[in-house]
């Protein structure tokens, strides 16, 4: 026999399967990752060639994240919440398809999806019907996705085959870049711009609160509400309640609009939430003595009084008068939004504070309760929405800890009042007065 260049032949299935033609960086806008799977081989340029393998059976599609080196102390190309946030995945076209954890081209089952792609690794395995030509064709397909609205905008996947011979193809780096999309318009402002376009008198008092898009969930605009005396009765200086709505960019949508049908007297103290599934509730403290639907005798006295919008200002359903109780005081209401659409509402009364629950078109969902169980006098509350659909109330109350004139108190109830979590005094200092208490989920 006879050497030739002093080597002998590669044994069969030696030889490496050689992955070409892949693009070493791609470009996506955060919208498209966001809305699926899109295709990393843009250019159709990739190749797979195999010179001893009829076929890849027991051969491997493996495409992982990769991390690089750590600087100081932080891990790099990696996505701000994680690789949780990536996804990769086979697009269906070219003759292939995925079916459950099938991968089949032309009909034909080629492998199994041994990972699925999520968190950015996917891995099929392949079996006797899979031939280089089929498995280019299944690289050629592959995707990449991301669900986050906050994705970090770098990182690197290895793309890798196997061909069930002991060959293997070795990384071809992929670098993807994703151009984030503004989720909110913040146009940079350096003046001060005036709200109400009514200026005789004075506008104070004023609250903000962000609506939402009802279909999608997402921040759609903004709106304002305040108290503006010797606008809505020109024969007095009593103050009614105002509101202009706003887009994200701080354009104005609509001209400014009236809150309280009714004028008589004074309307204050207004407070604003905007509804989880869009619209906004306003409440304030009215002293007119009003005779809202449903309420055949009026309130006696002042009370505080609440109005449903839509995003674009429409009422939706009547003025509502939030407290049940019409003979004494009633003042300083809060509000907050509840997961399911609703709001709820806390407000000061005669020497205690006083929770209740609404659907979003202002329908109360029982009535009113009490929320202090040991406080000879309380003020000041205010309340918000938890997670598990319960709510925290706070509130100030009077000779009730040891030593201070007022202290703090916490008690969480679910929306018809009944107590999950007793009264509880929030603040550990007991000296001196604590007082003006807010909360925040």
């Amino acid at each position: 026999f006879q050497v030739i260049d002093g080597a002998p032949a590669p044994g069969a299935g030696a030889m490496a399967p050689v992955l070409a033609g892949v693009d070493g960086s791609v470009v996506f806008d955060e919208a498209a990752v966001n809305a699926g799977l899109q295709r990393i081989d843009a250019d159709g340029s990739v190749s797979l060639t195999d010179m001893d393998s009829a076929d890849f059976d027991g051969g491997r599609l493996l495409v992982t994240p990769i991390v690089l080196g750590v600087e100081g102390g932080n891990a790099q190309l990696l996505p701000a919440d994680g690789a949780a946030q990536d996804s990769i995945g086979i697009l269906a076209g070219g003759g292939g398809a995925v079916n459950g954890s099938d991968g089949l081209l032309d009909g034909t089952v080629i492998g199994s999806i041994q990972q699925d792609g999520t968190g950015g690794t996917l891995e099929v395995l392949f079996n006797a019907d899979a031939t280089a030509e089929g498995v280019e064709r299944v690289i050629a397909q592959l995707g990449y996705a991301n669900a986050s609205d906050d994705p970090a905008e770098q990182r690197r996947i290895s793309v890798q085959v196997s061909d069930g011979d002991g060959g293997n193809s070795g990384s071809a780096i992929i670098d993807i870049t994703i151009v984030p999309e503004v989720d909110r318009l913040t146009a940079p402002n350096d003046t001060d711009a005036i709200v109400n376009s009514y200026t005789p008198g004075a506008q104070t008092n004023a609250a903000v609160a962000t609506l939402f898009d009802p279909v999608t969930g997402a921040p759609a605009g903004y709106v304002i509400v305040w108290q503006s005396a010797d606008q809505d009765r020109p024969q007095d200086t009593n103050p009614g309640i105002y509101a202009q709505i706003f887009a994200l960019d701080g354009t104005t949508e609509g001209a400014e609009f009236r809150i309280n049908d009714f004028t008589e007297f004074s309307q204050t103290d207004p407070e604003v939430v905007g509804l989880v599934g869009g619209g906004f509730v306003v409440g304030w403290t009215d002293d007119s003595f009003a005779n809202p639907a449903g309420l055949p005798l009026g309130e006696q006295s002042t009370g505080v009084f609440g109005q449903a919008f839509d995003n674009n200002g429409s009422a939706t359903g009547d003025t509502v008068l939030i407290n049940d109780g019409t003979s004494q005081i009633e003042t300083d209401v809060s509000l907050t939004a509840l997961a399911d659409g609703g709001f709820g509402a806390t407000w000061t009364g005669l020497n205690s504070v006083f929770g209740r629950t609404f659907d979003a078109n202002g329908t109360a969902r029982g009535g009113e309760f009490t929320l202090p169980t040991g406080a000879t006098s309380a003020r000041q509350s205010d309340v918000t929405a938890l997670a598990n659909g319960t709510l925290a109330f706070v509130w100030s109350s009077s000779n009730q800890d040891i030593f201070s004139t007022e202290g703090v108190y916490l008690r969480i109830t679910d929306g018809t009042g009944a107590e999950v979590l007793g009264e509880t005094l929030v603040n550990t200092t007991v000296l001196g007065g604590q007082n003006d208490a807010r909360v925040e989920a």
